[in-house]
């Protein structure tokens, strides 16, 4: 901190005072549209039912073996 504002760390925080208006973002398209549970959903139950039929077929494999 000498006082150059071109040599101190901070110089991209700094706001020098100016009050700017807040502005309102700019919408970058698309619709919202509400989404359906079940849809998203689907695809992780199904890898669910997956995985717990194999582990019905191979539980019993393992219970003999022994």
């Amino acid at each position: 901190m000498n006082g150059n504002p071109e040599l101190d760390d901070d110089t991209a925080f700094r706001t020098y005072g100016l009050q700017q208006e807040q502005q309102q973002p700019i919408p970058a398209g698309g619709l919202v549209e509400p989404v359906n549970k079940l849809d998203v959903l689907t695809p992780y139950l199904a890898l669910l039912g997956l995985i717990a039929a194999a582990v019905v077929v191979v539980a019993p494999r393992k219970k003999r073996k022994s």
